[in-house]
Parts: structure tokens; C-alpha cells; sequence
């Protein structure tokens, strides 16, 4: 018997372009989505810090146009695309570093930076963004609006 198996890596927007134009099949044999919102939180977070995720494996009828079925990994791929599609659902306080805030003290004038100021400056922060919804809007966000 033959491996046909073929290794190939896609980005996550090509990923995420597969998902809206129903390129993606899930097979019957799926259970479905069940990783609540933390858990595709906590997927997230390790991608951004650069951890490994695991491999989505899917199949590729030879010779037929039909979509790929998604054999395995259909909770990473729907937590990665609610991710490209809200960012702003998965940013917390922590995504923040301690030099931008400060950066960001020195620029507005505060020559005297407070733990407190820092804490409720970081907490708007993160309350605005999440105010902005879909890719579009962060992609335009303006940061003189905060």
C-alpha cells in the first residue's frame, strides 16, 4: 500500500479562506464544536506565544472537486478562525506589555507613573478594543478615539 500522504503547510488566513468559502468539509464523524470560549481562549494565547499547536490533517479527494474534509482538528481550526474574524474577542490585559504602558504614560505627559494609573490605563485599554468588532475595525482602529 502506497502513502499518499502529503505534508503541507497553510497560514491561517488561507485557513480561514477555505472555512467562509465551504472548501472545508467536516465529515459526519465529527462531534462538533464543543471547546468552550476559554478553551479556544487558551489556544489562542499559545499561538501567540509561539507554542506548538498540533497538525490539522485533512483529506484531498484526488482527481474530484470537492471541498478537503477536515479529518482532525476541528475545534483548533474553528477557535483560529474566530480569532481572525474578532481578534478583539481574545486580547486581554496580559497582551499589554509593561513598556508600552509606559510608553504610552511618557507620551500623554505623566511624569509621575503610578501602579494605579498604570492598571486603570491597561483596563481602558483593553475596554476599548474589545469594543471593536471584526478584523476591519481593528485593522482601522483609531487610537485618538480611546
Amino acid at each position: 500500500m502506497r502513502n499518499n500522504w502529503k505534508p503541507k503547510t497553510i497560514t491561517v488566513s488561507e485557513l480561514e479562506y477555505k472555512m467562509k468559502n465551504n472548501e472545508i468539509a467536516v465529515p459526519t464523524y465529527q462531534r462538533g464544536v464543543v471547546w468552550t470560549p476559554r478553551m479556544q481562549k487558551e489556544l489562542i494565547d499559545s499561538v501567540k506565544n509561539g507554542y506548538p499547536f498540533g497538525a490539522l490533517i485533512m483529506y484531498n479527494y484526488e482527481k474530484v472537486e470537492k471541498p478537503l474534509l477536515l479529518i482532525d482538528g476541528l475545534q483548533r481550526s474553528t477557535a483560529l478562525f474566530r480569532f481572525v474574524n474578532n481578534p478583539s474577542e481574545f486580547f486581554e490585559e496580559m497582551d499589554i506589555s509593561d513598556d508600552t504602558i509606559d510608553k504610552l504614560c511618557e507620551t500623554l505627559g505623566f511624569e509621575n507613573k503610578p501602579e494605579t494609573l498604570k492598571r486603570e490605563l491597561r483596563s481602558k485599554l483593553v475596554e476599548w478594543t474589545k469594543k471593536q468588532i471584526g478584523s476591519d475595525a481593528i485593522i482601522n482602529m483609531d487610537i485618538y478615539s480611546c
